[in-house]
């Protein structure tokens, strides 16, 4: 919050009024007609008005932020982790993969993913892609590489054949499915059409017999595990979840209607036997997708097809270990740079301590509470000031004793004022921070050991990891992988609210309630949402096209973004529009479609 009083404003003003009630003429006031030692009275008043005017400033901004805190939950105004996509290669069938597995960046700056959810790897391997006239291998890069070209009869058009290795030759019943474009423009026009394909085995017929057609499920389908994660992260791993879900589809019904064969029974005659011999050497998995003509074809040789894909966030899993000191039931984390939350704590005897904020009802022994919120003072002066000013005042009280000649109290001042500078010159030889996070803890015995499991997360330092970045698996993972690579670039990492971001959000709840249901909510919300970015945020009725093939026109709302600068290019703005959607539709109840573009661009989201 700016400022508004100064000292010269206020000295200006002291001038002015003095000049009126003392009856000095502007002239006058002008050339300095006041004695200089009124000037002098002037600004020293004016000085320390203008210390109270911040004072109050000061006082008012704590304020809004206590409120802010006491209202809006951390999940909101805390780290926010970057997230993306990670595809992971396994060497065995299908596993379960869980939020404790890690997954680093190499080098110096490194990087931790987790998964956003407890999730099952089938342990497939899309081999082969087919469209059109083209039989593409999928690389160890991830790229289509063109295998061969059918001469002759090309495959009919919107249809695209995945062919995946099954590990173990056991089918699994279902598969998830990752779709991608390389480019943000393509995703942007086609994953909205994916929930539209139809999946089929290779067996002779069309699509209408139902003994033919697989059971599908938009998105990807997390598992139920008994690693509980605590209700901290429940919203997040669904926002991210919820981001992404348009990238993968679940077939279901694989086992039933699957059989291994080296190519589909539709292929043949379009390639030389010897050729197909070689090229399809082992026994695959064959699923043939019948797309929505909305995909084009040249959409369809782009399009990218994984499994054993999962959406991730940054966070990273710490493990501290100490002894809580006799007398004291205080413990501080010290790796607490992006603190989010508490895993578990173990104490000495192996027994996991309650958090009295998850049990409202616990009590008595082996219990923990969490302190990194409501601490904070108002004053923000440490001991050391507060020792000076106290001592300063008592000299001033003092004054009328020093004329009576009393002057031990005096000497008893001066004493303490050396105490406190030797104090403090020995306390900064020491080379250490406080803790900013703290648990206080209740056990059985005292002086026990404490091992304490927490997340931290990097917010907007992970973001811009590019895509096809190679992470390593944590050797405490639950299960070995041979390799896992970002398939889309990591964004959406924020750092804590400062003072204005929260008085922002704040302003949002009270006038949004959290939810979009006027065109003033959506408004709100995008524009807290970028904040600075954006010079302003139009939202307005209009008109859209259907997904569907039998949809026309249909109402929708439009959402216009104004950029406040032009220096980010089209992917940056894309993204963000994403993340905008994605943020406006959880909030909403989705009565009408919705689109979001940035002004200058020619795209919609």
């Amino acid at each position: 919050m700016p400022i508004l009083e100064t000292k010269e404003s206020i000295k200006s003003r002291l001038h002015k009024e003095a000049a009126r009630q003392w009856g000095v003429d502007e002239i006058d006031l002008k050339n300095g007609s006041f004695d200089p030692l009124v000037d002098l009275l002037f600004g020293a008043f004016a000085t320390e008005t203008e210390k109270i005017w911040q004072e109050i400033e000061s006082s008012q901004s704590h304020t809004v932020k206590r409120m802010a805190e006491a209202v809006l939950p951390e999940t909101i105004t805390g780290i926010i982790p970057a997230h993306s996509v990670l595809l992971v290669k396994t060497n065995s069938g299908p596993t379960d993969i869980i939020p404790s597995d890690q997954f680093t960046t190499q080098g110096n700056n490194q990087i931790t993913m987790s998964p956003a959810g407890s999730f099952r790897l089938s342990g497939a391997t899309v081999r082969f892609i087919a469209t059109g006239s083209r039989i593409d291998k999928v690389s160890a890069t991830f790229q289509r590489e063109t295998a061969f070209r059918i001469p002759g009869r090309p495959i009919d058009q919107q249809i695209c054949w995945v062919a995946i290795e099954i590990p173990e030759k056991d089918v699994p019943d279902q598969i998830t499915l990752f779709f991608n474009w390389s480019a943000i423009a393509d995703q942007s026009k086609n994953l909205a059409y994916i929930p539209l394909i139809k999946f089929s085995n290779s067996a002779p017929g069309t699509f209408t017999d139902p003994s033919q057609h697989y059971g599908s499920l938009d998105g990807i389908i997390p598992i139920e595990n008994t690693e509980k994660n605590g209700v901290f992260f429940k919203p997040i791993e669904e926002r991210v979840r919820e981001f992404y879900n348009g990238h993968f589809m679940t077939v279901t019904g694989l086992k039933a209607g699957s059989e291994l064969e080296n190519y589909p029974k539709e292929w043949a005659g379009i390639m030389p036997e010897a050729t197909a011999k070689t090229l399809f050497s082992d026994k695959l998995v064959w699923i043939k997708m019948q797309c929505p003509a909305s995909i084009t074809h040249d959409a369809l040789d782009k399009m990218e097809v994984f499994t054993n894909c999962v959406p991730v966030l940054n966070r990273k899993l710490v493990h501290q270990r100490g002894r809580l000191q006799p007398l004291f039931n205080v413990y501080g984390l010290k790796d607490d740079d992006g603190f989010m939350a508490i895993e578990k704590v173990v104490n000495g005897d192996g027994e996991t301590l309650l958090s009295t904020e998850k049990n409202k009802f616990a009590s008595g022994q082996n219990v923990y509470a969490l302190r990194n919120r409501g601490v904070a003072r108002f004053d923000k002066r440490d001991a050391f000031q507060s020792l000076n000013d106290v001592t300063a005042k008592m000299r001033d009280d003092l004054a009328a004793f020093n004329a009576l000649d009393i002057s031990i109290v005096s000497n008893h001042l001066d004493k303490i004022n050396q105490s406190v500078s030797k104090l403090k010159e020995h306390l900064d030889t020491f080379d250490f921070a406080l803790p900013q996070v703290y648990i206080m803890v209740k056990t059985r015995s005292a002086g026990t050991i404490l091992d304490v499991y927490f997340w931290t997360s990097e917010g907007e330092k992970a973001n811009d990891l590019r895509a096809l970045t190679k992470l390593t698996a944590a050797p405490t993972n639950q299960f070995k992988a041979e390799a896992s690579f970002l398939m889309l670039p990591t964004n959406g990492g924020r750092a804590p609210m400062d003072d204005g971001q929260m008085q922002q959000a704040l302003k949002e709840t009270l006038l949004t309630r959290g939810r979009a249901v006027t065109l003033e909510d959506y408004r709100t919300i995008a524009q807290n949402y970028l904040g600075d970015t954006a010079s302003k945020v139009e939202v307005k009725k209009g008109l859209g096209i259907g997904e569907g093939q039998k949809e026309g026109l249909r109402f929708a709302l439009d959402v216009l973004i104004f950029p406040n600068t032009e220096d980010e290019n089209d992917e940056y703005w894309m993204r963000q529009a994403r993340l905008i959607k994605n943020s406006l539709s959880q909030k909403s109840v989705g009565m009408m479609p919705l689109y979001v573009s940035v002004h200058g661009f020619n795209w919609k989201i």
